[in-house]
């Protein structure tokens, strides 16, 4: 069996960018002075799956709501 670099590659930057997804949630809850209210199983959940949460940010930035405040 040989060594699959592609795969192995992939696997990395995933794990990477989960890893990166987790410590952003951390920070944005620790510069709003709001670690107490985080749920640590729900960041590290939603890390996970982080290509579909950063998908789901470009969308509204692209798109927007159309609630005007």
């Amino acid at each position: 069996m040989t060594f699959n670099y592609m795969a192995t590659s992939a696997a990395v930057f995933y794990f990477l960018g989960a890893y990166l997804h987790y410590i952003h949630v951390a920070t944005i809850f620790h510069l709003l002075g709001r670690e107490d209210e985080m749920n640590p199983a729900r960041a590290r959940m939603h890390s996970l799956v982080w290509p579909w949460t950063v998908i789901k940010f470009i969308w509204h930035d692209i798109f927007g709501s159309d609630d005007e405040d």
